[in-house]
């Protein structure tokens, strides 16, 4: 006997029991207690605590008989209503089943066999229903016993291991139960040999649970023994007359009472705000209708740990789930960067304690939210989830499908409401089926599904906890679930170790291991970059330097006008160490100033013309520069009177001085580049010679530069990748070609001026306008080009195409770097990574990427955390801003002491090795309870052709609801019509959640000084008032259904079903509802991913006429002369 039918038995014997503080209370009628029952007690006591601490005290209550007539029909209960549309949803896929296998060793009375599956069938009317639809909603149809069975398979000399027996119990755990038309169970014998078979069976979850399975071996075994010896199989329910009809009637009643008032008082107060989506980083794009095919991954915990992990819960005076659960809490949070930790668990449910051995689906999903804080430890967390199990299996009883009609969740195809994540802590497992005579052995049986994107069961054994890692092949790839486990495992364990340490500061992940050595570029000694456009000009003197509209400057001449200039600086009293700012147009003079700065040991500060005059001298004061070098051309009105400034011209006239005895350092400063601060603020950012040094070379040899080369430099010469332009050809032998301002707004002129480079470099916005330039030219244009550069910002996919697309042969590579990194420190080729939105490439030799959380802990592979850039190329720190560069340039522990920068870019490790960018850790915004990264909404955006640049905004209408807003610009005119692309491309590669409710074009973005977006600027969105309304006779009749279903009127045919109060149940009855006016189905996956009248009505229209047409529709339901019209 169960402990189980104990539990019932006592209860049928008139006894109440309860338990307080491990204590068991029991309370008898007026009858007292006989002595067998109290044997019965004492015999069972720890077991009866037990099962009552996971039952929370449930109470038996009254309960109203069902009239169990053959043919009787009952209501489903919310879950099997459930279970019922997501079969429907999934298609031909069935993923409820509940698949078992059993090796049979001796030999089988297969009519006594027979007998015992006829006897389960008469004991429980459950096993024995089917579901049909009434007014929109199923009911339960208990049909009458028929005549049984047994299907038999013979695989005659078939092993354990044949792939015959594999197939065959492949195809029974995947079977599909039409269950308007056939019972919910499935058996069959498999014979191997005369005294070997395999019992196969297959039991849909609508009709039991893992409790149930349970009673049903039980009874299968009872049944067997008994028909053997010609007796009655002793089969009955639990109680005379109780059956899951039964409970369905009583939960019926319960949702209309007090109970249950209570119980949705508590549910709405404890998830109100919670997030509706979790943030845990997938593999794969969440597709708009997600599927359900599956993998496991089993792990062991390990005796060990095991012990450990029941000793801590012991010594907390709580229970292992509740341990468990915290450990899960925290691995998400540390997973998903969030505290807001929501997943769900199932319950045991048997309410009221007359259910308690009856066969049905009772298990509940209940829901568990977690605030798992920054500074928390593992100690205290375990003490909050044990007042929140407590908390929450006191109300288990409240229906899940309940609960989500109660909250309203955002409903989507492509994720389940309220939870998507699970922990299921597993019962001990049971003896195996006992038949007589036979020695029967489990076989490992299961379906290939995953029912939630990721679900934790936890299996108790002998050798301590197996771990199954359920997860959905379409998000998640084996080797990230494989080191989830990992990385799951090692938190435990240091939970175990440190139960009082920050939750956060615990390592997670193993140590870095550097994926780019620090090889040639760490090993080679750093000179100073003039040092080495000096040993270039001694190997190639009478080479082309740098060239602009004027002339140009061979590497002699080059050399020789700088050290004149520098001369010039040093007679002017420039000393080493001093900035020296140069302000003038782009020309080969720029060169030869700032060649002049490094040769006289000062600092090289670049002053675009075309800046306001008061951030340049904002600039020039904050750099305290020396000097200011100018050009021919005048000088922007309204410069500090205090700069002492002179031409360049003037410099050049000076006698020539020995310049050897100017002893520049490595680790001095080289140059200061001024970027926006978030204050409104410049920030001078300082790199040394050293970092120069061994950026130029880790460029170089990425970039394969060479003798020969010619790169234009386009880009203003204040921004950093100005200097790579200018310097990486020179110290390599190559040629700068110079390209004005002028010539770069102007796209005929930018061509004609670069047509002979081998190398160009330029931003996405500028290489589009580039390329449909030459693209649409001759292509004899641009026959030396042998690579191109593209970064500066994320680089749309449409972008990377196009190049491909013209010519594919050409290398392209996307830079990724910043100012603090100096300038470029990674980057990569489009073409090998091809499914990735925004991949930033490799780090280069001698720098290293580490991508930490909050606390400096390192994150695994897959998961997202902010870039941390170390080695030899991070720059000395902001000048004059010690506060800040402390901020940003840090120490840290998981890079041995080394100084990182930290980028605010959030990036995740790939299995490639590469990094793929996320967007910025300060766009990331919380929306409806789910977390939003607004750059991957933008990379999407401007993947569509004609897109010029996007920004994802979350605005405030003028209603005050808060709503999220894509910005677009385009590249022609007549851009407007990109929205309806825009939206499909959105609704191809991001959840709903993500998609924005407003799309709005505009002719250009507000910039600040640096060029980037100023998101403070952007326009207030428009919101159109006006409804399209039904226009065909078809597209008014669903917007009449829609009215009725949803109580409201003047819907219009792009309103979505489910913004408009829609939900499952709603769905199911419209699918009905039209299958039954039309003739013709409407896939419930057609109205998650296009819920409006407009999509569902040009579906109908499709089929309508395609049926008509073929014959397979009465004519008198379609209107011939007008196919887009029905006859209603």
């Amino acid at each position: 006997m169960s402990i189980q039918q104990v539990l019932s038995t006592l209860y049928q014997r008139g006894l109440t029991l309860d338990v307080d503080h491990d204590e068991l209370l029991v309370s008898a009628g007026p009858e007292g207690i006989d002595a067998d029952t109290l044997a019965l007690v004492k015999q069972h006591k720890s077991e009866l605590i037990a099962l009552l601490h996971r039952l929370e005290r449930c109470v038996a209550v009254p309960r109203a008989a069902f009239n169990h007539v053959p043919g009787y029909r009952a209501p489903a209960t919310l879950a099997q209503q459930r279970m019922l549309f997501m079969e429907e949803l999934a298609g031909d896929r069935s993923y409820y089943n509940m698949p078992a296998a059993f090796e049979l060793h001796g030999p089988i009375d297969r009519t006594a066999l027979r007998l015992a599956f006829c006897s389960l069938l008469a004991s429980h009317d459950i096993l024995r229903t089917t579901y049909l639809q009434e007014g929109g909603s199923h009911v339960q149809h208990v049909t009458a016993l028929a005549q049984c069975d047994l299907e038999v398979l013979d695989l005659d000399g078939a092993s354990a291991g044949d792939a015959r027996l594999a197939a065959a119990l492949a195809d029974d755990a995947a079977y599909r139960f039409d269950l308007g038309r056939e019972g919910p169970l499935r058996v069959r014998l498999i014979a191997l040999e005369p005294e070997r078979h395999v019992l196969s069976l297959n039991v849909h979850h609508i009709c039991a649970d893992g409790w149930s399975a349970q009673r049903i071996l039980a009874d299968l075994g009872a049944a067997y023994s008994a028909a053997r010896v010609g007796m009655l199989p002793p089969c009955v329910p639990a109680e005379p007359g109780l059956q899951y009809a039964d409970y369905a009637q009583w939960q019926a009643q319960w949702l209309g009472g007090s109970d249950y008032t209570k119980a949705a008082d508590y549910w709405r107060d404890t998830l109100a705000g919670a997030p509706e989506l979790h943030s845990l980083p997938t593999d794969f794009v969440r597709p708009q209708v997600l599927g359900v095919d599956g993998a496991t991954i089993v792990r062991p915990l390990g005796a060990a740990l095991s012990d450990a992990l029941g000793r801590f819960g012991r010594e907390a005076g709580t229970s292992a789930f509740v341990v468990f659960q915290s450990a899960y809490a925290a691995l998400l949070a540390r997973y998903s960067g969030e505290t807001d930790i929501v997943f769900g668990t199932a319950a045991a449910n048997r309410h009221p304690l007359a259910f308690l051995d009856t066969v049905g689906l009772f298990v509940n999903t209940v829901v568990l939210r977690l605030e798992v804080g920054d500074a928390l430890g593992f100690a205290g967390l375990v003490r909050k989830a044990a007042a929140l199990s407590e908390a929450a299996f006191r109300h288990q009883q409240f229906p899940f499908d309940a609960l989500v009609d109660l909250l309203e969740p955002a409903r989507s195809a492509g994720y389940g409401p309220l939870v998507q994540l699970m922990l299921v802590m597993q019962d001990r497992p049971t003896g195996p089926l006992l038949l007589d005579g036979v020695r029967v052995q489990e076989l490992s049986q299961r379906q290939a599904v995953a029912k939630f994107d990721l679900a934790l069961h936890v299996h108790p054994g002998t050798d301590g906890y197996a771990l199954h890692w359920e997860y959905n092949t379409n998000l998640f790839e084996a080797a990230t679930v494989d080191r989830m486990a990992a990385d799951f495992s090692r938190l435990l364990a240091a939970c175990m170790a440190a139960p009082e340490v920050a939750i956060g500061s615990l390592p997670l992940a193993t140590p870095a291991v550097p994926l780019a050595p620090r090889t040639a570029a760490v090993a080679e000694v750093p000179v100073c970059v003039h040092q080495l456009v000096a040993e270039q000009a001694g190997r190639t003197p009478q080479h082309s330097a740098v060239r602009d509209v004027h002339g140009s400057l061979n590497y002699v001449e080059l050399e020789q006008r700088a050290s004149r200039v520098a001369s010039g600086l040093l007679q002017r009293g420039v000393r080493v160490g001093q900035a020296v700012g140069v302000c003038m147009e782009k020309s080969c003079d720029l060169v030869v100033a700032m060649l002049a700065i490094y040769k006289s040991g000062a600092v090289y500060l670049p002053l675009d013309p075309h800046y306001p005059p008061e951030r340049l001298g904002m600039m020039a004061g904050d750099a305290n520069i020396a000097l200011l070098v100018c050009g021919a051309g005048p000088l922007p009105n309204g410069l500090p009177d205090t700069l002492d400034i002179v031409a360049l011209d003037t410099l050049v006239q000076a006698e020539e001085l020995p310049l050897a005895q100017v002893a520049t350092a490595a680790q001095a400063g080289a140059y200061v580049i001024y970027t926006s601060g978030s204050t409104g603020k410049p920030k001078g950012v300082l790199v040394t010679h050293a970092n120069l040094f061994h950026s130029l070379r880790a460029n170089a040899a990425a970039m394969a530069f060479r003798p020969g080369d010619v790169i234009p430099t386009i880009g203003s010469q204040a921004f950093g990748v100005s200097l790579l332009e200018m310097l990486l050809p020179l110290v390599s032998g190559g040629t700068v070609q110079i390209v004005s301002r002028s010539q770069v707004v102007d796209i005929q002129q930018l061509v004609a001026v670069t047509v002979d480079v081998t190398v160009l470099h330029a931003v996405p916005s500028l290489m589009r306008q580039w390329l449909e330039t030459v693209a649409a030219q001759d292509q004899v244009r641009y026959r030396n080009l042998r690579l191109l550069l593209v970064g500066g910002e994320s680089v749309p996919a449409s972008l990377l195409a196009q190049l491909r697309r013209w010519r594919p042969a050409l290398r392209v590579l996307a830079l990724y770097g910043m100012t603090e990194s100096t300038i470029v420190c990674a980057s990569h080729d489009p073409d090998q990574l091809l499914n990735v939105n925004y991949a930033i490439g490799k780090p280069y030799a001698g720098i290293d990427f580490y991508v930490l959380n909050r606390h400096g802990q390192q994150q695994p592979p897959g998961v997202p955390g902010e870039l941390h850039i170390g080695g030899v190329t991070v720059a000395a720190g902001y000048l004059n801003q010690p506060a800040m560069t402390a901020e940003r340039f840090s120490a840290a522990d998981v890079a041995g002491g080394a100084r990182l920068y930290r980028t605010g870019d959030r990036v995740r490790l790939l299995a490639s090795g590469d990094y793929e960018f996320l967007g910025r850790v300060d766009h990331q915004v919380s929306l409806r309870g789910a977390r939003i990264e607004l750059g991957e909404i933008e990379t999407v955006a401007t993947s569509v052709d004609g897109v010029l640049q996007a920004v994802a905004h979350v605005a405030e209408l003028d209603s005050g609801e808060v709503t999220l807003v894509l910005y677009f610009t385009a590249r022609a005119a007549g851009g407007d019509v990109l929205t309806t692309p825009i939206r499909a491309r959105l609704a191809q590669r991001l959840p709903d959640y993500m998609r924005p409710s407003i799309i709005q074009r505009l002719d250009l973005f507000p910039l600040n000084p640096n060029g980037k977006v100023d998101r403070k600027r952007l326009p207030r969105p428009h919101v159109g008032s006006a409804r399209e309304q039904p226009g065909t006779a078809l597209e008014k009749r669903l917007a009449q259904m829609w009215g009725e279903l949803l109580g409201l009127a003047d819907l219009g045919v792009t309103d979505s079903f489910f913004e408009l109060g829609g939900h499952s149940l709603m769905a199911s009855k419209l699918t009905t509802r039209v299958r039954s006016e039309f003739g013709v189905g409407l896939p419930l996956t057609l109205l998650f991913s296009t819920p409006t009248i407009r999509a569902c009505a040009a579906y109908l229209d499709a089929e309508l006429a395609q049926r008509q047409a073929t014959g397979l529709l009465a004519p008198a339901l379609v209107d011939t002369s007008n196919l887009d019209e029905l006859i209603l």
